[in-house]
């Protein structure tokens, strides 16, 4: 039996758990060798965001087909059972995305194991300490579309062909 592998990204107001949200989902389910994208949108409360934090992700910018929080939660809760989380620094998503999905009514059921692509590409691209996605990708030899980075689907994209590739060089 294959291990179902999600590759996760989020985007939020900022990076404190106890005062900022997400905004932006985005997993790819891989089973087996298919994988499917899902992408998801959500309001936000904003009286506490870090201004910065949407200067990053372009909040202001981008057009975004809005989805309902609970919608959403079931939905991530549904394709995350029992998979492996992978990302760049995935304990990030994880934290909160598990708060997420507990204000929402479900239970976080992904494997207590995470991959984080960044220190799993480490060794792949000679480095002593995780680079950041966007380094370690043109490292791999990868392209870096920088117009997708930092929105959710274009992050968790790239982390899946940062994994791709480290475990092609590493084999």
């Amino acid at each position: 039996m294959t291990a179902r592998i999600v590759f996760v990204d989020i985007e939020t107001t900022g990076l404190d758990l106890d005062r900022h949200g997400i905004w932006d989902v985005a997993l790819i389910v891989r089973d087996g060798i298919v994988d499917t994208d899902y992408s998801w949108q959500m309001e936000v409360e904003l009286t506490q965001a870090d201004p910065a934090a949407l200067r990053l992700t372009r909040y202001y910018q981008r057009e975004c087909i809005i989805t309902p929080p609970a919608d959403v939660a079931a939905l991530v809760a549904e394709f995350t059972a029992g998979a492996y989380l992978a990302g760049a620094v995935p304990s990030f998503d994880a934290a909160f995305l598990d708060r997420f999905l507990r204000r929402n009514g479900q239970c976080p059921a992904w494997h207590h194991r995470l991959i984080c692509v960044e220190s799993m590409a480490m060794p792949v691209v000679g480095s002593p300490v995780p680079l950041g996605l966007g380094k370690c990708a043109e490292r791999l030899g990868l392209t870096v579309d920088y117009s997708a980075a930092h929105s959710a689907l274009g992050d968790a994209r790239l982390a899946r062909d940062v994994y791709d590739k480290a475990s092609e060089r590493a084999s």
